[in-house]
């Protein structure tokens, strides 16, 4: 099953904690992006105001830290909000995913270094974070990396005090895909020395739910943590059809397999391990959101518009038509303290920013 969930906290306990987890997916990152824009709309709230933590591996990191960067802050409560809501993401994903994944000019630099140009991602990603500290994010946000030569998850956790790195570092190496992107080398804000070098964290920990409980847990110790863990994409076919349905298409036939193979031994392994355990050991509400996608519709980096429409179709299918969501929503409405009829209210107008 695509979504699940999983009841059973203490009554006694103080306060709900909502934790996301958002996997890596590259260009896939248009699922919970779509999903997360319509849990706004049906609130009437931003994402930053949903999530007491929050954060991801690879476009995870990107879409969570984008909507915790610190905007206006309001004259009365002198609470600092956040700058963007899910809704700005899918317009920005179509008007700067060929950016994103902008090809070398020259073959001997895609062998030697990476295929995309990590100097525009560097571009954009400085443009739309800008030069923020990573601990001046409005609420706790985590990003995950590999340690390329220690082979471990690195955690970059927004409220670490002892070592404090940039957003621009802290994403960057989240998003440092083998092959795609340039791996990172970080020396914290302050520092001389670098701490280490980093590759996308989606090798490792794709699905980082687990570690975010444990992260909520330290910072919220007698809260009721509530989880909702956005996937992108979930694919049933075997690796086998899959393999078949390439022959089709020769030429990009070791692209093909190359993807179904990370998708089918990483991606599918970690969630389904992840998604295991949180459904056994989790006292607390889980939500595991992970539409159905065609085989055909597996890549990182499938920019065209024929894979966009397809993505949002998806998306605009699994909020439609899953009860599921429906329950998560009610869920959400009882613990932010939501009635009936503001719900009817907000169903009536477009979510404003």
């Amino acid at each position: 099953m695509a979504v699940s969930t999983v009841s059973g906290f203490s009554a006694e306990e103080a306060r709900d904690c909502w934790v996301l987890s958002v996997d890596g997916g590259g260009v896939r990152g248009g699922l919970p992006a779509a999903i997360l824009s319509a849990i706004e709309k049906r609130l009437g709230m931003k994402t930053s105001d949903i999530f007491d933590v929050s954060g991801g591996t690879s476009i995870g990191a990107l879409i969570c830290t984008f909507l915790n960067l610190p905007g206006k802050k309001d004259e009365k409560s002198g609470r600092t909000t956040s700058k963007y809501s899910a809704s700005d993401l899918l317009p920005l994903f179509e008007q700067e995913k060929g950016r994103i994944f902008r090809k070398r000019s020259w073959l001997i630099s895609r062998i030697l270094h990476s295929i995309y140009d990590t100097k525009t991602l560097e571009d954009l990603v400085s443009h739309y974070y800008e030069e923020h500290a990573f601990d001046a994010l409005v609420k706790p946000t985590v990003t995950f990396a590999t340690d390329l030569f220690k082979g471990t998850v690195k955690a970059f956790e927004s409220w670490n005090c002892d070592e404090k790195h940039s957003t621009m570092n802290a994403l960057l190496a989240s998003t440092a895909a083998p092959f795609f992107f340039k791996s990172r080398t970080l020396c914290p804000i302050g520092e001389k020395e670098p701490i280490s070098t980093f590759i996308d964290g989606g090798l490792l920990i794709n699905d980082p739910t687990i570690e975010f409980v444990a992260a909520a847990r330290k910072l919220y110790p007698t809260a009721r943590i509530h989880v909702i863990s956005l996937g992108t994409g979930l694919c049933q076919e075997s690796i086998f059809t899959k393999a078949f349905r390439s022959i089709r298409h020769p030429i990009s036939a070791i692209h093909t397999v190359a993807t179904d193979v990370v998708d089918a031994i990483i991606v599918r392994r970690q969630s389904a391990v992840a998604q295991y355990h949180m459904e056994k050991l989790h006292q607390g509400e889980y939500w595991r959101l992970n539409p159905i996608i065609s085989g055909d519709h597996l890549g990182l980096d499938d920019i065209s518009q024929e894979n966009t429409d397809y993505l949002q179709k998806v998306a605009k299918d699994f909020v439609e038509n899953n009860p599921m969501f429906e329950e998560l929503i009610a869920s959400l409405r009882k613990s932010k303290g939501l009635d009936a009829e503001s719900e009817r209210d907000t169903d009536c107008k477009d979510y404003k920013k």
